[in-house]
Parts: structure tokens; sequence; C-alpha cells
């Protein structure tokens, strides 16, 4: 330990023995003695040395810079307490003899002899005084000191013992915190700002550290606040100046993702002894798996996944209820951060910055992925007939699909728009959002996603799985059929909802003049892979079948326990 370190120690441990040391000092000295093993000991030292209890040299308390202060009193001590029960001279006793009156003023040098009473009290005092050291510093002080505010909430629900129930709540040290559903905003005193992504459960361990136990959160840290460090089972993230984003399970399995700056992912909880660390900076991503091991690479980076402004209105996606499905399109991670009208071409896996609203396309009968939208496993234009319809990357085909004439007149979008008259292209279009049921969709409460046959698109339930910590899918629900305002004589659609490629509970809407929209409700189970949503022609060939889905939603519920 270098000499500005002792220096530094020394005043501090002074502080505390005078009775001035403060709250934020007392927390510094602690968290110093917690995680470093040698100050630790330098402490001990100190404080032994203190109280005079042992002289210099005679007993060493602990030899190995890794022993733990339990190991104190079941070695050191104990063995000092029996070498001195071994080695102790026979006390006699002796009859003291009174000074006389006029000399009582005096101090006597005449040596006195100690009781065996006296001699086990002193040692007994000198074990509790070192196992009280001892507990002090396993077991800081509690001091619930107020570092943070909740500065702000969307839709937010609580757990009962997190006694939240409004904003501008002050929040202390040592409390955790349990969001159950929606978002969360904290605001350090030293300006560092997080974002807390239901479900998300964290211990705000002092005015610069938290400990997340499970969830999403993103953090904005200023200059005034570098050093801020996030926790977790399996890792730590220690920012330099920066904004970032942690997720989090329950096992441990933890990523860090760089929007701006840099930072250090460390395996390991603690952020002083750990095996490896990786440098990142903006627009890199890494990993740390549950049992401590460090990702090899560094991954790019996905802003997009994490909530990184408090939303200003109520989204229909809401974190630890539902999960929009429309916001996936968007490139987004299902609760508000995806783009608006954005299109997939089904012929290429293609996403275009906008829609180009094409005239009767011929499709192809091949699987495309997505790769620029994490969430999406693949679109297509769905032919059927005598050849099933491979639906997933992972090969299930849909051998039901029924025969169509391979044409599709728009991109799958989450742009939910219709045309009263004149085909998509033409001079003649009027294009206006959907109405269904007579609820107006395309509207942040009412989201949707436009598939005028014949096109489909199947979500990675997987990838959706692991973007969501502590959450399980429970199920699939929607409205969907043709829009109010462009019903027409003689249309027809089909509209199909499979799961790993295949229909669940007869999950076919079969769409015309009298039976335009319907209601779905498909359960999930945790070893589905794949939801496809596909939309055909039935049969018919005329085209003007402006189906969409309505509020398509992935309803979820908390998957553990909450402390």
């Amino acid at each position: 330990m270098s000499l500005d370190r002792h220096i530094e120690l020394d005043e501090l441990i002074l502080k505390e023995i005078d009775g001035v040391i403060t709250d934020q000092e007392f927390a510094e000295l602690s968290d110093c003695l917690r995680r470093d093993p040698e100050a630790l000991n330098y402490y001990l030292d100190f404080m032994t040395l203190c109280a005079g209890i042992l002289k210099p040299g005679e007993v060493t308390l602990c030899d190995d810079s890794c022993c733990s202060i339990e190991e104190i009193g079941q070695s050191a001590l104990w063995m000092a307490l029996a070498e001195n029960e071994r080695t102790a001279e026979a006390i006699h006793l002796e009859k003291a003899v009174p000074l006389p009156e006029m000399d009582t003023r005096l101090v006597s040098t005449r040596r006195q002899n100690v009781s065996r009473v006296a001699l086990y009290t002193a040692i007994i005092s000198t074990a509790a005084l070192l196992m009280m050291i001892a507990f002090v510093v396993t077991h800081p002080r509690q001091s619930r000191d107020a570092v943070a505010t909740l500065t702000g909430s969307s839709q937010a629900v609580w757990s009962e013992t997190a006694g939240l129930s409004k904003d501008n709540n002050r929040l202390y040290t040592h409390s955790t915190l349990n969001l159950l559903e929606g978002f969360a905003e904290i605001t350090f005193d030293n300006q560092a700002k997080i974002i807390l992504q239901s479900p998300a459960q964290i211990d705000i361990e002092d005015y610069n550290q938290i400990f997340l136990y499970s969830g999403k959160l993103s953090a904005v840290v200023p200059k005034s606040a570098i050093g801020f460090v996030v926790r977790t089972a399996a890792a730590t993230v220690v920012d330099y100046g920066t904004e970032f984003g942690v997720t989090a399970d329950a096992a441990g399995h933890t990523e860090a993702h760089v929007f701006d700056g840099k930072v250090e992912l460390r395996s390991g909880s603690d952020p002083i002894r750990f095996a490896g660390l990786m440098k990142l900076t903006k627009g890199l991503a890494g990993r740390v798996s549950e049992t401590g091991q460090l990702s090899s690479e560094a991954m790019q980076a996905q802003p997009s996944s994490y909530v990184r402004r408090l939303p200003a209105k109520p989204t229909f996606g809401q974190p630890g209820k539902r999960m929009d499905l429309a916001d996936l399109v968007g490139g987004g991670n299902g609760f508000g951060t995806g783009r608006e009208c954005v299109g997939i071409e089904p012929i290429s896996g293609k996403v275009l910055k906008e829609l180009m609203l094409v005239n009767r396309r011929l499709g192809h009968s091949h699987y495309f992925p997505v790769p620029e939208i994490p969430f999406i496993d693949g679109v297509f234009v769905p032919f059927g007939g005598d050849t099933p319809q491979v639906v997933t990357s992972q090969g299930h085909t849909f051998d039901q699909c029924p025969a169509t004439d391979g044409c599709y007149w728009i991109e799958i979008t989450n742009n939910p728009i219709a045309s009263i008259s004149g085909n998509a292209g033409g001079e003649a279009l009027d294009v206006h959002l959907v109405r269904l049921g007579g609820i107006q969709f395309g509207v942040p409460m009412h989201p949707g996603i436009m598939m005028h046959s014949n096109t489909g698109i199947t979500f990675d339930l997987d990838a959706i799985r692991a973007s969501i910590p502590g959450v399980r899918i429970r199920r699939f629900t929607s409205m969907c059929g043709m829009s109010d305002t462009v019903i027409q004589q003689n249309v027809q659609a089909d509209m199909w909802v499979l799961v790993d490629g295949q229909k669940r509970q007869g999950e076919h809407f079969v769409y015309n003049r009298t039976s335009h929209f319907a209601y779905i409700d498909v359960e999930i189970h945790n070893q589905d892979r794949f939801l496809t949503l596909m939309s055909t022609d039935g049969g018919d060939g005329n085209g003007g079948d402006w189906t969409f889905f309505g509020d398509p939603a992935l309803e979820l519920e908390s998957s553990v326990s909450q402390q």
C-alpha cells in the first residue's frame, strides 16, 4: 500500500476514533476495508495498537492477505489465549498492605500480583474488543444516507416493499428497489442518471454505486460522477464518463452496451479483484457469462434495445406487462424505441427507410432473414399449394398453406395504412390510417402491422426472451382483419397465426364483407421458438386485401421470484 494511501487511512481511522468522522467518510472507510485485504489488516493492526491490546510483534492477526476476518476469531486470537494459559506461571495471592494515611497521596511503586480471575477478565475483554472490530468491518453501518431521487416514471408499478408512491421520492443507500412494470428514472446527487426498465431489481449501495440483481437499465454519467459502478452477480461495469446500458438476468449473465464514451466491463462482482476486463468504447458491447467468463471479443452495441429517455406519454408497449410487436418491426425493443413508418421488403428481407407502395409485385417462394432487426427471424411471400411453405430460418414448414397468386401489393410495415380507391403506386391512391371495430390504429396506444396479402413475417421468441430478463411470454394477442374503411364487395382474405409452423387452436381467420375482423388470443409456451403472422389472398386474386394486425402484443409476466 502506498504512503499516500496510508496517510488517507490514518486520517479516516483517527477521525473514527475521535468520533468526528462524517457519514460519507465512514462509508468511504467501510468500502475500502471491505474490498482491500491489505487495508483491512492495516486497520486491525492500527486499532489493536491504539487499544493497547498487544505489544508490537507479539501476535500477528493475519499473515496471509487473503485471510478472512472470520478466521481471526478462530486462529490467531484463540491461539494467543491458549498459549497464554499454557505458559502462565502460577499466581500467588498476597494480602494487600494498606498504606499509611499520610502517604495516600503518593503513588506506590510496589509490584502487585494480578489474580487469575482478573487476568481472564482482561483476556476476555480483549477478545470481545477484537470481535467487535471484526463485526464493524464485516457489517458496515447501515447509515441509509439519501443519495438519489426518483425524478420520473412512466406506467410504473413497484413492489409493496419499495415504498414508492410518487415521483421526487428521496432514495437511500442500502435500499432495494423492485420495479414490477413500466419505467423509472433515478437521478443521483452527483447527477448520474439511470432509467430502469421493468422488471428490474436494484440495490443502491452508495452515492456512486448500484447492484443490479436483474433487469435492464441505461445510464448517463457526467464528469461529476465519473467512476459510477454497476455491479451484477457475475460482472462489474465501471464508467469513465459516458452513456451505456446494462442487462442482467437472475443467474448473473450480463451485457454492457456503450452508446457514447468508455466503460470497463470486469468479470466478477468485486470491482477491485477480478479475473479479466474488457475496455469498451462507443458502439461496442461485451458479455460476461453467469460463471464470470468474459467474452473473448467485443460485439456491436444495440442502442435501440434500451430505453434511453423516459417516455413523455404512456406507450402501448409496457415493460413487465406487454411487448409491442409493431415496435419490433420498427427496429425497436418492443417498448417504444422503434422508428415509425418502417417497411420490410418480403422478397429480400431488406429494411426500407420509406415505403415504396409497390404495385402488384410477384414474389419468390423463399424465406429471407432480416439481419438488421434481431427480433425478426425472417419474411416471405407465401405461395402454398402442393409445396409446403417454409416459415422459419430453422426450416419449419406450414403444410396447410393455401395456393396464392404469389403477388404482394405493399411492404410489411408498422404504418397501418389503407387505400379507399386506386392501386398502390397509382395516381388515384388515397392512403389513410386504418380503422377496425371503430378503433383508429396507427396512433401511440393503438399500433398496427400492415400485412396486405400475400405476406408473412416470423418473430424469434428466443431472441425476444433474451432481451427481457426475468420475464415469461404468456400469449400473443391482437385484433386482425380488413379496415372498416375499405370493405369491398367480393373481397376475401385469409389470416394465419402459427407457432413453430403449426396452427394452434385453429388460428385461421377468413374475412369478407360480413366478417371483417376477429380477436386473437394464442397461448405461448416456454419451449416455443417462432411466432409467424401471415396473410393470403383467399384464392380470389382480386386485390384490395388491406389486412392488418391491430394492437399486436406479447403478454408478459415475471418469471422470477421478487426479493
